[in-house]
């Protein structure tokens, strides 16, 4: 059973979010992982001081860190390597990630020259809301060059959360001919779906933009499915954004509140993600 909640968070330029009803998500997950705030748009190191512990401190603001890539992962070549960022906050963050500190352009995400690009139009985040967003960077049949340092970043219009993994290659495992052939020879990739929303919580009577960002090659196809497991298609109050997001006006509980589901897919592949809307009521 959830207990109802009684924390409100701050929106960028609305009023505050009131959660009268439940709450799906918490906001004090432990976090023990490595963990930097980054004080400008460049991405510099900027440690928090360590507590009585030698634990590093969370970095105060809104955006918090639910979980973050290990600091060090030891991959075979051949395999695959799959990180994950979870972060909540209010408005809604990007998640992107960076190898040795530049944006990664290369597959799986070449999609739109990179997710950082996320932030550059106004368009492309909600401007409101509390949501917690999601991410992998998936690397199947990992080589050499996949020895790297990897950062997840975590980006509102405010702040900006870092945690970085070393992947270390050692070892190798036989040649899979499923995926390494179909990146190697074929130059193709299924489809995958690398930031998504995983819950998302407004007032009735706002807009929510629900998060799904895929990639693959050929460019997989985004459909979306209400929580009666229906094809959502475009109308007055459903828009099918081209970042693959998902746009519904005027959020209504009776409508709304429920499970909606994004499906990417191509010829090689499709990959599924599910983002819990909950709206709730209006502070009077």
């Amino acid at each position: 059973m959830v207990t109802v909640a009684a924390f409100v968070f701050q929106t960028s330029g609305a009023a505050s979010i009131g959660l009268s009803r439940r709450s799906l998500f918490t906001s004090d997950t432990p976090r023990r992982h490595y963990e930097e705030l980054i004080a400008s748009r460049q991405i510099r190191n900027s440690p928090g001081a360590p507590n009585d512990e030698g634990r590093r401190e969370q970095p105060k603001g809104l955006l918090r860190m639910h979980q973050a890539p290990p600091t060090q992962v030891i991959v075979a070549q051949n395999d695959r390597l799959e990180l994950h960022c979870d972060v909540s906050g209010s408005p809604p963050p990007a998640v992107y990630w960076l190898k040795n500190g530049q944006p990664i352009r290369e597959a799986p995400f070449e999609v739109e020259e990179s997710t950082n690009k996320i932030l550059e139009s106004g368009s492309l985040l909600p401007e409101r809301g509390l949501a917690s967003t999601k991410s992998r960077l998936v690397i199947d049949c990992a080589d050499e060059d996949t020895e790297a340092i990897y950062t997840c970043v975590a980006e509102s219009r405010s702040e900006r959360l870092v945690s970085s993994t070393y992947a270390h290659i050692e070892g190798v495992v036989p040649y899979n001919k499923t995926t390494c052939a179909l990146k190697e020879e074929m130059h193709a990739l299924p489809a995958t779906i690398f930031m998504w929303s995983g819950t998302y919580i407004d007032e009735e009577g706002q807009d929510a933009v629900l998060l799904c960002r895929a990639a693959g090659y050929p460019q997989p196809k985004i459909t979306w499915f209400d929580r009666d497991n229906r094809i959502v298609t475009p109308s007055r109050r459903h828009q099918l954004l081209p970042t693959g997001d998902l746009k519904i006006h005027k959020l209504r509980w009776n409508d709304d509140m429920g499970g909606f589901t994004c499906r990417a897919e191509n010829q090689f592949g499709s990959d599924e993600t599910l983002t819990f809307l909950y709206p709730t009521m209006p502070e009077s």
